[in-house]
């Protein structure tokens, strides 16, 4: 039997600053670098088409890259450890190379299969850090100096590729089916591939960052002007390292620095987002802050869910985002949060079945960053203030002439600007055209405050928020920091 070392990528699908990759070529030993495609992880209501269409895109581009420069690349469907079974009987794996993973819950059970797969065959797995993220036990007065030692490092250079081979009983080819069971195929979405993101990084980096900070929020312009690399980051297209380093050289050729300084900061928060579920696996599916799992335990309201999740809610702004959403795979962050605080507040349904169905919709699903946010939004933390948006105001305010509402609601379409963030005031508008609101906004949120304010005061401790801070808050401008809300808070904020 052949000695071979193994490259299994999963998100982190490209050849530069790839340091799995790199170890393993450099060991003289030939290498298998696959990608698998698992069934099963694609049943899960997290998951999407959408997301299945970009990663093939991208690994299209990655196997075009092999090609050209000697390489190989294989594609194996199935479970993992299966898979591994497979290559051993025709090959002795020397070692496993991987990135660390930030990912759901059923690739943590995964990869502790595999970790004991692996253990029980005294084959070593080399797994490398994807981000600033650190595994095990973490103290967070030194993890912004932790990140930027990580991003000081330089680039792993890209190996020479002759040493790579066909896996056993692996296709050259991506081509398996898709083996999920929805439907939610975004018209527009972006492509997938390395010469994409770079293109997209170029794009930004030169002139498109110049409108950042006041458009990138714009429901119309947001998609022009924001970096738009949020996928690339996910699915590892593109190293984060590779771009702060990149927009770190920006910044010393430009007179106005401060988009560039905006943007690299959103990329330090990128990290620590991740570095919160990383540390604390629940953040998916329980509230972090233990005395705010009590709330929002009523029945749940399937009628509610249903006008949300199709943007038939009665709200125009926040119909149009999630129609939007639905089309194109992508929604600037601050209405990201405004529809999960919407579901949270004015609808009162539990954060688990909307963050599920947001995270199908976001071709960018990254569950680290996604789950910490979506508890952010849905005021379960006990350290964040409570962001109870006012959907009509933040309409008004983004969307002031109603293009937006009107190129996504194209049943309003004929209304003025008088009526367009609130069509029920109108005599013209037929339940039967479009729905009325299904709740009244300043009630619902009148409502929402009600509730919080007698949860925190009979059941919120001070200790276990404390403990909370401590784990998961950041500590970069600690002085300007937000208190977190008390039962005597007035931090429901109604923007």
């Amino acid at each position: 039997m052949t000695d071979v070392n193994l490259v299994w990528l999963k998100r982190d699908l490209r050849l530069s600053d790839h340091q799995a990759l790199w170890h393993a070529c450099q060991q003289g030993k030939p290498v298998v670098v696959f990608h698998l495609f698992e069934p099963e992880y694609w049943q899960l209501p997290d998951t999407s088409y959408r997301q299945w269409r970009f990663i093939l895109q991208s690994l299209g581009s990655l196997r075009q890259a092999f090609s050209k420069n000697g390489g190989h690349l294989s594609f194996y469907q199935g479970d993992i450890i299966a898979t591994l079974r497979k290559i051993a009987q025709h090959c002795r794996i020397s070692g496993l190379y991987s990135h660390e993973e930030t990912g759901n819950h059923w690739t943590y059970q995964r990869d502790t299969r595999v970790s004991h797969w692996c253990q029980q065959h005294a084959i070593p797995w080399y797994q490398y850090q994807q981000f600033a993220v650190k595994r095990g036990p973490i103290n967070r007065d030194n993890w912004d100096s932790f990140w930027h030692r990580v991003m000081d490092v330089a680039p792993c250079p890209m190996p020479a590729l002759r040493s790579t081979r066909l896996g056993p009983g692996a296709s050259e080819h991506a081509n398996a089916s898709y083996p999920g069971n929805d439907q939610l195929a975004a018209k527009t979405a972006q492509f997938g591939g390395i010469q994409t993101g770079e293109r997209l990084l170029e794009s930004f980096l030169a002139e498109r960052h110049t409108n950042y900070l006041r458009d990138v929020s714009s429901p119309s312009r947001g998609q022009q002007y924001s970096s738009r690399l949020s996928p690339y980051l996910a699915y590892g297209c593109l190293s984060l390292r590779q771009v702060v380093l990149k927009t770190r050289q920006s910044l010393l050729k430009e007179e106005t620095k401060r988009t560039l300084q905006a943007f690299k900061s959103r990329l330090h928060w990128h990290c620590h987002f991740i570095q919160k579920l990383e540390t604390s696996p629940e953040y998916e599916r329980t509230a972090i802050h233990p005395d705010l799992r009590g709330i929002r335990t009523d029945n749940f309201d399937g009628d509610r869910f249903k006008a949300w999740a199709e943007g038939q809610t009665g709200i125009p702004f926040v119909d149009a985002c999630m129609r939007y959403l639905r089309h194109t795979g992508w929604l600037p962050f601050r209405l990201r949060a405004m529809l999960t605080a919407f579901s949270s507040y004015h609808l009162w349904l539990p954060w688990q079945h909307p963050a599920q169905y947001l995270a199908s919709l976001f071709t960018d699903y990254e569950p680290g960053i996604h789950y910490p946010q979506i508890q952010m939004q849905s005021g379960t933390t006990g350290m964040n203030p409570f962001r109870i948006y006012n959907p009509i105001k933040q309409g008004q305010r983004l969307d002031p002439d109603g293009h937006f509402i009107r190129r996504w609601l194209p049943e309003l379409a004929h209304l003025g600007n008088s009526f367009i963030h609130q069509p029920w005031l109108c005599a013209h508008v037929s339940p039967d055209c479009y729905p009325a609101p299904i709740v009244e906004v300043s009630s619902a949120a009148r409502l929402a405050r009600q509730k919080l304010a007698v949860h925190y005061r009979q059941h919120v401790s001070a200790n276990h928020t404390q403990k909370v801070i401590k784990t998961h808050a950041s500590r970069r401008r600690e002085g300007s920091r937000r208190a977190p809300p008390t039962q005597h808070s007035n931090q429901l904020d109604l923007f």
